[in-house]
């Protein structure tokens, strides 16, 4: 049977609702997850401090301390940017770079054996090195990778011009 043009239009609409719905549902989640994280490291740098010095202890204290002090305004930034709606593209490729980062390092903490709190939400959540942190930060990343192609595809659910 063939369908109606009124049934295909209704169709697509209907499709575009619900997918502009897990856009934005999937976009503010992201959101509250980089200025959650980023504000719990703030209140209690400790966990993520102790961290990075037990897994890159060949790296120069000042180095760990730089890293653990940009990271959580890097994820206050650009959670607020994406938040505010202000350079949404940009702010979605760091998000995905940084995301990717954590990946990367949450695979090399399971390798290496580190088995205590990352710190990844300071003292709010506890967060141990595992399958568990590597499956999050994948799905994250990857949750990040779909807003950014559906962005670049449909550009008017954007806040950039």
């Amino acid at each position: 049977m063939s369908t109606t043009v009124s049934e295909n239009i209704v169709s697509t609409k209907l499709n575009n609702g619900i997918g502009n719905y897990l856009y934005h549902i999937c976009y503010y989640f992201i959101s509250a997850v980089l200025i959650g994280s980023g504000l719990a490291k703030i209140i209690d740098p400790s966990g993520m401090l102790n961290t990075l010095d037990t897994a890159f202890n060949f790296l120069s204290e000042d180095i760990i301390v730089i890293t653990a002090t940009t990271i959580p305004i890097a994820e206050l930034g650009i959670g607020a940017m994406l938040l505010l709606k202000i350079k949404t593209k940009l702010a979605l490729i760091s998000s995905v770079i940084l995301f990717a980062g954590f990946f990367l390092f949450s695979v090399y903490g399971n390798i290496i054996g580190l088995n205590e709190d990352c710190g990844c939400f300071g003292n709010v959540i506890k967060s141990d090195f595992g399958w568990g942190m590597i499956v999050r930060n994948a799905f994250l990343m990857l949750l990040t990778i779909y807003l950014i192609i559906k962005d670049f595809n449909y550009p008017a659910q954007s806040g950039d011009k």
